[in-house]
């Protein structure tokens, strides 16, 4: 096998990344450890660890600390799989296959097993998980990957403007369900008085009518004669109290 270098990776000179969708393989030659991964445009893929305006948590936590690490030429990059059409459900069981060959969670570095939903794991595996990430090795990682967050230029700024922005929609979401609130509300007392006013019709199928002197009912579907109209004169009734003549 003749290696070459290829843009900082160790290559074999027959088997260099092409622009197919696959899967591909780092190995550590100074620690024997691997990563698998997978990608629609292996070549780019692989490239992307070079790029520093890519975002480095869509690579790999662990696969980038070691990339910055190890000088260059330390990792082979070795394609495993070419696809002639990209099926990604395909290529997340070939990956996952490819991890549990290689090993390369509990002794490489890749985070997780497979990319596909799997089962809930027992509350023992969770209990495992939590002592695992109480130790201080793993405290300090956290406070490394953290702080390197942190310091990146502009971050606190992005992140304050970002929780700015995120108060604000909240603000005018609520604001928007009140009116909804409003709005439903309105709807629902004119329902209740349409439904109450048709129980009535129905119930009682007369209106009443008066020419101002005289009250008296009319079925709803006679018109109203002239002369009268919808309503009723109340009369003044006696109070039984004399009136003082002056």
């Amino acid at each position: 096998m003749n290696l070459i270098n290829w843009n900082g990776f160790l290559v074999n000179e027959d088997n260099i990344p092409e622009n197919r969708p696959g899967a591909y393989g780092f190995k550590n030659l100074s620690n024997e450890k691997w990563y698998i991964g997978i990608g629609q445009n292996l070549e780019r893929r692989v490239l992307d660890y070079l790029n520093p305006q890519k975002n480095w948590f869509c690579l790999g936590t662990a696969i980038r600390r070691a990339l910055l690490k190890y000088p260059a030429g330390s990792f082979l990059l070795v394609p495993l799989y070419y696809q002639f059409r990209y099926d990604r459900n395909q290529l997340l069981d070939i990956e996952a296959s490819l991890i549990e060959s290689y090993d390369s969670v509990r002794n490489g570095y890749n985070i997780i097993r497979s990319g596909k939903g799997g089962p809930k794991y027992g509350e023992v595996f969770i209990q495992i998980c939590k002592e695992a990430n109480q130790t201080p090795k793993a405290r300090m990682n956290h406070s490394v990957a953290a702080t390197e967050v942190y310091m990146r230029p502009g971050y606190r700024e992005k992140h304050r403007q970002a929780i700015i922005n995120s108060l604000a929609e909240q603000t005018a979401r609520n604001n928007q369900l009140k009116v909804l609130r409003i709005i439903a509300s309105s709807f629902e007392i004119k329902l209740k008085r349409s439904r109450s006013m048709k129980k009535t019709l129905s119930e009682n199928p007369f209106i009443r009518i008066t020419d101002g002197f005289h009250n008296k009912k009319l079925l709803v579907n006679l018109e109203v004669p002239s002369g009268w109209r919808r309503g009723v004169t109340f009369k003044n009734k006696p109070t039984g109290k004399k009136r003082n003549n002056v």
